[in-house]
């Protein structure tokens, strides 16, 4: 596997991380439940409100989803040549998305602090 190989299935990755990101924000925001993969089981059983943890990360879940569809689609539009990013504009989008990530880890840890004990 080349590297041209190696960022396709990358950006492929991240946009399909997205569309199920997006995909389990949505319905556990409507159900008022946790994916297991955001919180596992031993902290939802710690867990005082878990209506309310659902209700403050999930929406912000698909948020990140979206930014994660986003950069996924532009990267592998870059990696076909469809659009030129440039090396200025690869890491204008490799910091953006790191910045996305820091933010929704930083949410994600904070709902722990609010909700789990």
């Amino acid at each position: 596997m080349n590297t041209d190989e190696f960022f396709v299935l990358f950006d492929l990755a991240i946009a399909v991380l997205g569309v199920f990101l997006v995909f389990i924000g949505i319905k556990c925001k409507k159900s008022g439940t946790l994916h297991t993969l955001l919180v596992p089981i031993e902290e939802q059983m710690k867990c005082k409100d878990v209506a309310g943890l659902s209700n403050y990360l999930m929406p912000k879940t698909a948020i990140f989803g979206v930014s994660c569809i986003a950069f996924g689609i532009l990267g592998f539009l870059d990696d076909y040549k469809i659009i030129a990013l440039k090396r200025v504009g690869n890491t204008i989008l490799l910091v953006a998305f790191l910045i996305c990530l820091c933010v929704y880890v930083f949410f994600l840890k904070r709902s722990k602090k609010l909700f789990i004990q």
